[in-house]
């Protein structure tokens, strides 16, 4: 929240969505919003995080939608700056930027993607490709700011009934609605990485659900045969995770099902 409101840049809102916490953070919520009026606080029953993205994303009047989730920060002071200048250079759907992703244990950054030019000149499919043949995957809704009338128009909220890989999952439906994309080499997000085993205490639910998620994007149709090659292109990623969760987790009925499923 900080790094937001020492932002240069003074012309935007800051929802802070409370979803139901059982600690200090409403109180702390309103504290900011008693001073900055540009702070407006969402006090809402547990709903999980992409109900809570969808009432922030509902409750917004802004122009674009930034995202920020709530253990990462803005790195750069000029971060809204930046992206207020490029947007106003070129306007587009969809405006990635750098994120910077630090290891959480030695505070050392990750290496970080680079975008050449003339992904900016591409179209959708073009752009995807390219992305994919460089391994560099979009898979989060913190990596860009997005058109909140475009966002309304192809209803591209989150799916509230995943439970896990929703930032993947829309992503891709994003990608299906064929937004124009503008890509920033500027990093101004910063995320940290944690320590912690991803596969421990594997739920078989939760990969179930990324199995469902991902057969329903093999069914459905699309504009193009290049449009559906850069979709299922990303589902390959999020696959290829399903898999070394399967085969990592704990040895189990379960587990032999979703291996054979798989």
């Amino acid at each position: 929240v900080e790094s937001v409101l020492g932002q240069s840049f003074p012309d935007y809102e800051l929802i802070l969505v409370d979803d139901g916490s059982p600690d200090n953070c409403p109180a702390l919520c309103d504290e900011y919003a008693a001073g900055d009026d540009r702070v407006r606080v969402i006090h809402k029953e547990n709903g999980g995080v992409s109900s809570a993205r969808n009432a922030g994303m509902r409750a917004a009047a802004g122009e674009y939608l930034v995202f920020l989730d709530s253990d990462d920060w803005w790195c750069e002071p000029n971060g809204l700056e930046i992206l207020h200048q490029s947007l106003c250079r070129r306007p587009v759907d969809v405006l990635i930027y750098g994120v910077r992703t630090i290891d959480a244990r030695t505070g050392r950054p990750y290496p970080q993607p680079w975008y050449p030019p003339e992904l900016n000149e591409m179209d959708t499919e073009e752009a995807w490709m390219l992305l994919l043949k460089r391994g560099t995957l979009l898979c989060s809704f913190c990596e860009g700011a997005f058109r909140r009338s475009f966002v309304e128009e192809h209803a591209l909220y989150a799916d509230e009934d995943l439970i896990t890989a929703e930032d993947g999952e829309w992503v891709m439906r994003t990608m299906c609605a064929r937004p124009r994309y503008g890509f920033l080499n500027d990093t101004i997000y910063c995320t940290p990485r944690g320590t912690a085993d991803v596969f421990r205490g594997t739920r078989w639910d939760r990969l179930n659900a990324m199995l469902d998620f991902l057969e329903a994007y093999l069914r459905r149709g699309y504009e193009s045969e290049r449009l559906r090659r850069a979709v299922l292109g990303l589902g390959a990623y999020h696959y290829t995770l399903l898999c070394a969760q399967a085969a990592a987790g704990e040895r189990c009925p379960e587990r032999k099902k979703l291996l054979r499923r798989a």
